[in-house]
């Protein structure tokens, strides 16, 4: 029966987000207008940012004379290109290598978990790609030209290399991390599994981004620390965003606790969730096999993107490579343990929903919101599955 095989997470996942794109279709239509799933600024906003960053550099200045320009340094090498930032190739090429990226840490992903050219592989990669296309946060990636999917791959082929290929996982990590600085939760699961060889590979790596450019990566922090100031409720699915829509809609039934509560009640639910999280890895760690270690390892994921407050939507491409995993552990659970993976599913589904769409639908931001309600379904569904199962 398809309910007990390793698909049937994908195909509730593409069964949901199929239907809310048909929603999407035929409300516009009946409104005689077109679907507006970004917002029109205009395609490669972020590649400009890293372009004109790479520019700076090369000059002998500071990348962050950029004002949105926000990621490490050597972030901005990237956007270094012989053509001028009005070109047309550069953007469209840099588009090609974020969709190559997303595509290839989804197809590494299957790979961890199933033998190359099963049934089960050859479904899972096209039910995958059907949800990558109707998912928003890859619309808007795309429509930005960000490095998320990039980030991605470098964090999927540490997952892969680790254990194998040590100063090839390591050297990965490094890069993702001096990328953006996120995929340093990675370190977590590899502290827990001794794995040294990686952690001193990544390390070199870091040391040596920061060598080249010392005084440039102080800067890097000082953004950092401005940006933990940015907040906009639109297009961001970061828990403390999630909590604040929520108060926002309690506060309407006259349950108002202030704003300044929801995020402190948001971290403390990020900060709950991870250490739960953590420590069940902590604990039950060395009673895995390398297959489970590496989902467990996957399911650090939804955590990378819940923080700062400021997440935009588009890093929440991350938990597509999540498909397969959950995908893998519903084939060998039990009814219990399969009600908290269909929690994740559901979740994955939401955080990749048409919120710019749905919005423009109804006139206002509020479902902007489900992408996030959805990423704390997946925190909440993850740290769950660790503890009990």
């Amino acid at each position: 029966m398809l309910r007990d095989r390793s698909l049937f997470p994908a195909v509730v996942i593409v069964a949901i987000l199929a239907a809310q794109m048909a929603v999407v279709q035929v409300w516009s239509a009946a409104r005689g207008a077109a679907p507006t799933y970004v917002e029109p600024y205009f395609f490669g906003l972020d590649y400009r940012d890293f372009y004109d960053a790479s520019q700076a550099l090369a000059a002998g200045k500071s990348p962050y004379e950029v004002a949105r320009y926000v990621t490490p340094p050597r972030s901005s090498r990237r956007g270094a290109t012989p053509a001028g930032s009005a070109a047309r190739w550069p953007v469209r090429a840099a588009a090609a290598l974020v969709l190559v990226a997303l595509f290839g840490s989804y197809a590494l992903a299957i790979a961890l978990f199933y033998r190359r050219r099963s049934d089960e592989a050859s479904w899972l990669l096209a039910l995958g790609v059907v949800a990558v296309l109707l998912s928003y946060p890859f619309h808007f990636l795309l429509d930005r030209v960000n490095i998320d999917s990039v980030v991605l791959v470098l964090m999927m082929l540490a997952v892969w290399w680790s254990g194998r290929r040590p100063l090839a996982s390591g050297v990965c990590l490094g890069l993702a991390v001096a990328t953006k600085v996120y995929p340093v939760l990675l370190a977590i699961p590899l502290v827990h599994r001794r794995r040294g060889k990686e952690l001193a590979a990544a390390g070199v790596v870091l040391l040596a981004a920061f060598l080249v450019v010392p005084g440039v990566w102080m800067e890097f922090g000082l953004r950092t620390f401005e940006r933990l100031t940015l907040f906009d409720l639109s297009e961001n699915g970061s828990i403390v965003a999630t909590f604040t829509f929520l108060g926002e809609g309690l506060g309407a039934l006259g349950l108002s606790l202030g704003h300044k509560t929801w995020r402190v009640l948001a971290v403390l639910a990020y900060v709950s969730l991870f250490l739960a999280s953590s420590y069940a890895d902590r604990l039950k760690g060395e009673r895995r096999d390398d297959t489970a270690w590496v989902v467990h390892t996957l399911l650090y994921f939804p955590f990378m993107v819940a923080m700062p407050q400021q997440a935009y939507h588009y890093s929440l491409v991350v938990l597509l490579p999540l498909i397969p995993a959950v995908g893998w552990l519903w084939s060998r659970d039990g009814v219990r343990a399969r009600r908290v993976l269909m929690l994740i599913a559901v979740g994955i589904a939401l955080s990749q929903v048409q919120a710019v769409a749905f919005s423009h639908l109804v006139g206002n931001i509020i479902p902007h919101v489900v992408p996030g309600i959805g990423l704390l379904l997946v925190m909440v569904g993850v740290t769950w599955y660790k503890l009990r199962y």
